[in-house]
C-alpha cells in the first residue's frame, strides 16, 4: 500500500506545481510598466517611400519588453510618439497611410513604423524623436512557464488517474451496467429531438446568421475572448478537418444535431416512467426551438445543448441528492455551457437555490446547511475554473485580454441620448461626464453617443480622436459605459427598465420576428441579399453552400409566411403580448402543479427554474443589447418548468407514477 500512496501523493504534487505554475504566468501577464524611450539615429532604418522602422524588442531589459500590436490584439499597444516633444500621429495608422503619405505610426510585432511629420528622413532631419509606452512581461516567457505547468499538470492528473484506476473501472462497469438497463429510456428520450433533427437535415435549408455566421468560416480563434473559447475552438477544429465551406457546415450541423439529441436524451431520462420521459423531451426539444439552432453557424448549437446537460444534472439533484456523481455533472456541465457562453454562467446559483427552496418547502430530510454551503462551494469553483481557463486560453493566443462591453453598451447609451429632446441632449451628456474624474472618458462619452454605427464606428472614432491617442477604444468604451450604467439619472433608469423589458417580454412585433422560427427565417434571408453582398470575403467563403446567391433569400421569406411557422411560433413567442401570456400560462400551470402535488422537491424546483430565467434576464439587461436569439436559454428554462408542472398534474393519483417524480429520495440527503 505504501507504494500506490506515495505515488498518489506524488501525481498530486506534480498536478499543484503544474498549477501553480499556470497560476503564476497568468499573474504575470497582468504586469505592466510605463516606458520612455529616446529614439537612436543609427537604430532607425528606411523601410519604403516615407516610412521608417525601429526595433524596439532589445531596448528593454529582461524580462520586460514592450506591448505591441498584433493581429490578436490590434490595439493593445499604447505607445505615443513625439517629435521634438510635440505629438504624432494617429497610432495605429495602416502601413501604406504611413508608407504613401508619411500618415502616423504603428506599432506592431517588435517594430515601431513611422514618419516624421513633413516626410523627411528621421535619422538627418536633426530632430529628436522619443516614445512613451507600456511594457509587459515577455511573452515567451509567460508561454515557458505555462506550457511546462500544463505538461506537469497533465502528467500529475494522469498518474493520479491511473492510481485510481481500479476504482474508475468499477464506477465504469457500473455506470455501463445502468446505461445498458435503461436503454429503452433513452430510447424514448431520443425519439423526438431525433425525429427534429433528422427531418431537419433532410429536408431544411441551413440557417445563417449575418456577419456572426461567416466570421466562423473566415476567423475563429480571433473572435477570443469576446465569444468564449468553446466556440471557436470547436469551429477551429472542423476548419482544420475541411476546407471547402459546404463540408465545414454540414459537419457542423451533424456535430451540433447530435449533442441536442444526446442532451435532450440526458435531460428527460431524469424520470424512469416513459411517457413522462417523452413528455419533458418534447417540451425541452420545443424550448430549443426545435434544435433548429443547431441546423447553422450559431453560438446556440453548443451553447443550449451544453445547458441542457446543466439542467439535466440539475433534475438529477432533485432525484438523487448532492452525491459525487451529481456533483461532478452539475460542475462539469455548468463549466462547458459557461465556456460556450458567458451569460450562462448564473445559472451557477439555480443548485444552491434549490437547495435553499427545497429547506423551506420540506417537512422532513431538510437538507444540512452544510449540503447547501457544498453547492455553493462548487459554482464558486466552476466560476474560478471558467475565469482561468478563458485567462489561459488568451495567453496562448496572446490575444486582447480587455472586455468589449462598453461596444454593447454604446448601444444603450446612444437609445438614451436618442429619447432626449435635442435641446437637453448635451447637458445631459456633460451630467454624465462629470460623474467620472478620468478626463479621457470625459471626451470618449460624447463621441459614443453622436457616433452612427455603434458596433463599429464609436470605436474607430475614438481611435482617431488626437485626445484619445494612447488609449484601449474598448477600455475607454469600458470606462465610459460604467460610468453611464450606474448613474443615478432618470433616463438612464428608463433605459435600464425598457431593456429588461425586451429581455423578459421580447423584442418582437407581428411585423419583424413574431417567434424564434420566424426569426430565424427571415434573419437568414436578410444575410442572404443584405448582409453578406456588402463584403467580397463571404462570397467567396460561401461557396457551395446556396447563400451565395441572393435568389435564395425568397425561399427563406416564403418558409417563414407558412402556416405550420405561424403555429410553431405560437408557442416560441418573441412579441411583447403574446410572451406575456406565454408567462402568465405557465406561471398559472406552475402554480397549479404546486398545489394540487403538495410536493416540496417540486416546488423547490418550478421556482428554481423560474429564478433562473429572471437571472438570465437580468444578465442580459446587465452585459449585452438583448437579440431574439439570446432569449433562447429563457425558452428552455421556461418549457422545461412547463414539462415538470405537466407531468405532475398528470401523474396525479398515479400510484406506479408518482414515485418516478422524484425517483429516489424526496429531499437530497448528506454527500456520497
Amino acid at each position: 500500500m505504501r507504494g500506490p500512496a506515495r505515488a498518489r501523493r506524488w501525481s498530486l504534487a506534480l498536478l499543484a506545481t503544474g498549477l501553480l505554475l499556470v497560476l503564476l504566468a497568468l499573474t504575470l501577464r497582468t504586469l505592466e510598466r510605463p516606458v520612455e524611450l529616446t529614439l537612436a539615429p543609427d537604430a532607425i532604418v528606411p523601410v519604403a517611400g516615407h516610412a521608417f522602422q525601429i526595433d524596439l524588442k532589445r531596448t528593454l531589459p529582461w524580462p520586460w519588453q514592450p506591448l505591441s500590436d498584433h493581429l490578436g490584439n490590434p490595439y493593445r499597444s499604447a505607445l505615443l510618439l513625439f517629435e521634438d516633444g510635440v505629438q504624432l500621429g494617429p497610432p495605429h495608422a495602416e502601413f501604406d497611410a504611413v508608407q504613401q503619405i508619411g500618415h502616423g505610426y504603428l506599432h506592431w510585432g517588435r517594430l515601431l513604423i513611422f514618419a516624421s511629420s513633413d516626410g523627411s528622413d528621421p535619422r538627418a532631419n536633426g530632430r529628436s524623436y522619443h516614445a512613451r509606452l507600456s511594457a509587459g512581461v515577455a511573452h515567451a516567457l509567460l508561454l515557458r512557464l505555462a506550457n511546462g505547468g500544463t505538461v506537469l499538470a497533465v502528467i500529475g492528473l494522469a498518474g493520479w488517474l491511473w492510481s485510481a484506476r481500479a476504482k474508475l473501472a468499477h464506477a465504469g462497469w457500473s455506470g455501463g451496467r445502468r446505461l445498458w438497463r435503461r436503454l429503452p429510456d433513452y430510447g424514448v428520450a431520443a425519439l423526438i429531438p431525433s425525429l427534429l433533427s433528422g427531418l431537419a437535415l433532410l429536408l431544411a435549408p441551413p440557417l445563417w446568421n449575418g456577419s456572426d455566421s461567416t466570421i466562423w468560416l473566415l476567423w475563429q480563434l480571433e473572435w477570443i475572448p469576446h465569444h468564449p473559447p468553446l466556440y471557436p475552438f470547436f469551429m477551429a477544429l472542423v476548419q482544420s478537418v475541411f476546407d471547402q465551406a459546404p463540408q465545414i457546415l454540414r459537419t457542423t450541423q451533424w456535430v451540433q444535431h447530435l449533442l441536442s439529441i444526446l442532451a435532450i436524451t440526458y435531460l428527460a431520462s431524469a424520470y424512469r416512467v416513459r411517457w413522462q420521459i417523452l413528455l419533458v423531451a418534447a417540451l425541452a426539444a420545443l424550448g430549443t426551438s426545435f434544435n433548429l439552432f443547431a441546423h447553422g453557424f450559431f453560438t446556440e448549437g453548443l451553447a443550449n445543448p451544453l445547458t441542457l446537460f446543466f439542467l439535466g444534472a440539475l433534475l438529477r439533484l432533485r432525484r438523487d441528492g448532492l452525491t459525487l456523481g451529481v456533483a461532478t455533472a452539475l460542475g462539469l456541465t455548468l463549466l462547458a455551457a459557461s465556456l460556450s457562453r458567458h451569460a450562462l454562467l448564473v445559472l451557477g446559483a439555480l443548485p444552491v437555490a434549490y437547495l435553499i427552496l427545497l429547506a423551506l418547502f420540506s417537512s422532513n430530510q431538510r437538507p444540512r446547511l452544510f449540503t447547501i454551503l457544498q453547492a455553493g462551494a462548487l459554482v464558486v469553483s466552476v466560476v474560478a475554473a471558467n475565469g482561468l481557463i478563458t485567462r489561459y486560453v488568451v495567453l496562448q493566443l496572446d490575444a486582447q485580454q480587455t472586455s468589449i462591453l462598453g461596444r454593447a453598451g454604446v448601444y444603450r447609451l446612444q437609445e438614451a441620448y436618442q429619447q432626449l429632446p435635442p435641446g437637453e441632449r448635451d447637458a445631459w451628456l456633460a451630467t454624465i461626464a462629470a460623474r467620472t474624474t478620468d478626463p479621457a472618458v470625459r471626451h470618449a462619452l460624447p463621441v459614443m453617443a453622436i457616433t452612427e454605427n455603434p458596433w463599429t464606428g464609436p470605436h474607430e472614432a475614438i481611435r482617431a480622436t488626437p485626445e484619445l491617442y494612447g488609449h484601449h477604444p474598448d477600455a475607454l468604451m469600458n470606462a465610459a459605459f460604467k460610468t453611464f450604467a450606474f448613474a443615478p439619472d432618470p433616463q438612464t433608469a428608463a433605459q435600464w427598465g425598457r431593456e429588461l423589458q425586451r429581455a423578459l417580454l421580447g423584442v418582437g412585433s407581428p411585423t419583424y420576428c413574431p417567434g424564434q422560427i420566424n426569426c430565424l427565417l427571415t434573419a437568414t434571408a436578410n444575410s442572404i441579399d443584405q448582409v453578406f453582398p456588402l463584403d467580397p470575403r463571404n462570397h467567396s467563403v460561401l461557396l457551395g453552400t446556396g447563400a451565395e446567391f441572393s435568389q435564395a433569400a425568397e425561399l427563406y421569406r416564403a418558409l417563414a409566411d407558412t402556416l405550420w411557422v405561424r403555429v410553431l411560433d405560437d408557442f416560441l413567442p418573441l412579441a411583447p403580448p403574446q410572451r406575456l401570456f406565454l408567462l402568465v400560462t405557465s406561471l398559472i400551470l406552475g402554480l397549479l402543479a404546486i398545489a394540487l402535488s403538495r410536493d416540496g422537491a417540486l416546488a423547490a424546483m418550478i421556482l428554481t427554474l423560474w429564478f433562473g430565467a429572471l437571472l438570465y434576464a437580468l444578465a442580459l439587461t446587465f452585459i449585452t443589447v438583448v437579440l431574439p436569439r439570446y432569449l433562447s436559454p429563457i425558452d428552455i428554462l421556461l418549457w422545461l418548468g412547463n414539462g415538470l408542472s405537466l407531468v405532475a398534474i398528470l401523474a396525479r393519483g398515479d400510484a406506479t407514477a408518482r414515485p418516478s417524480l422524484i425517483d429516489g429520495p424526496r429531499a437530497p440527503s448528506v454527500p456520497t
